[in-house]
């Protein structure tokens, strides 16, 4: 039998890398009608995201810029899909995205790779590689660029 994925957990950056994943996500969501958790985390205060104007942001703004975010990839990247949850966590992203797969009771993770290698890649790990030893459900991963 062919398990069914009720609960989709697929995180995004805002990159077009996640938005790939995303389209894979939707696709796997729509089979089983079920509910897809589309979360954001805020990691790096040195990013573009917490310094628009050349100063940085508190939290509580930055959260609510990627709330409106989130909303926006709703709409134009998730067809408006009815059942979404839009989570937005201050953390280390390997970490805060476990912990939302764990408390969600997600049964399958869908997530995108960058391609990053070498030093940065041994140095750092990657989330995707993380995710795959320490997620208790399926991951997927999505290369950018195939199809």
């Amino acid at each position: 039998m062919i398990r069914e994925f009720k609960t989709i957990l697929c995180p995004t950056d805002f990159s077009d890398a996640s938005y790939h994943a995303l389209e894979y996500a939707l696709r796997f969501v729509k089979q089983s009608k079920g509910t897809l958790i589309v979360p954001h985390i805020l990691h790096d205060t040195m990013s573009p995201e917490f310094r628009p104007a050349g100063h940085t942001l508190p939290f509580e703004e930055v959260t609510k810029m990627a709330q409106a975010k989130l909303q926006e990839v709703w709409q134009e990247k998730l067809e408006s899909y009815p059942n979404c949850k839009f989570p937005v966590e201050i953390g280390e992203p390997f970490s805060e995205i476990l912990t939302i797969q764990k408390e969600s009771k997600a049964d399958l993770v869908i997530t995108s790779t960058h391609g990053k290698g070498g030093l940065t890649h041994i140095l750092l790990g990657s989330v995707a590689e993380k995710l795959i030893r320490h997620a208790t459900c399926p991951v997927f991963i999505v290369r950018q660029g195939v199809d």
